[in-house]
C-alpha cells in the first residue's frame, strides 16, 4: 500500500509541477500593457466616449464604430517611451474592391492623404500613424486622422 501512495503522491507532484510550469510560462509571454500604456487606453477611451463614440477594449487596443463602420486604435505593447499609435480600418476583398487594383493605386493613395493604405491576403488596411507620449496629442489629432481614413476610403472605393 505504501508503494501504490507513493506512486500516486509523485505523480501529482509532477501533475502540480507540470501546471505551476505552464503558468509561469503564460505569464512570461502575455505581453500586457505598461501602467502609461494602459493609462493612454483609459483616456482614449473616455475621449471617446466624450464624442459618442462606444469603444470596446481589446487586447491590442481598442474598437468603435462610426458611421456604421469598425474602426480599431492599436497600441504597441513594445513601444513604451514615447507610445506608438495606430487608427485604422481594415477592409476585406470583395467586387467593389479588388486587390490588384488597390495594389496598382498604393502611391496615388498613400500620397494624396496623411495615412497608409497597404494590402494583407484577405483584406487592405487604411492607416494612421504616430507615437505620443500622453492621450492629448492623439485627441488633438483624431478627428483629422479619422476624416483621413474616411477620405482615403471614399478614393479607393471610386
Amino acid at each position: 500500500m505504501k508503494k501504490e501512495t507513493l506512486l500516486k503522491s509523485n505523480n501529482m507532484k509532477k501533475i502540480l509541477f507540470a501546471i505551476l510550469f505552464l503558468f509561469n510560462v503564460v505569464c512570461v509571454f502575455s505581453q500586457n500593457y505598461s501602467k502609461e500604456q494602459e493609462s493612454l487606453r483609459n483616456e482614449i477611451t473616455d475621449y471617446l466616449k466624450k464624442q459618442g463614440l462606444n469603444p470596446e477594449k481589446q487586447d491590442d487596443g481598442l474598437k468603435f464604430k462610426s458611421e456604421g463602420n469598425t474602426y480599431y486604435i492599436e497600441i504597441d505593447k513594445d513601444a513604451k517611451e514615447p507610445m506608438y499609435v495606430r487608427l485604422r480600418r481594415y477592409i476585406k476583398y470583395d467586387d467593389n474592391f479588388d486587390k490588384n487594383k488597390i495594389a496598382e493605386n498604393l502611391n496615388e493613395y498613400n500620397v494624396k492623404f496623411g495615412v497608409k493604405v497597404f494590402c494583407q491576403e484577405k483584406s487592405f488596411v487604411i492607416s494612421a500613424e504616430m507615437f505620443l507620449t500622453k492621450a492629448s496629442e492623439f485627441n488633438y489629432v483624431f478627428d483629422t486622422f479619422l476624416s483621413h481614413i474616411k477620405s482615403a476610403y471614399k478614393l479607393v472605393n471610386e
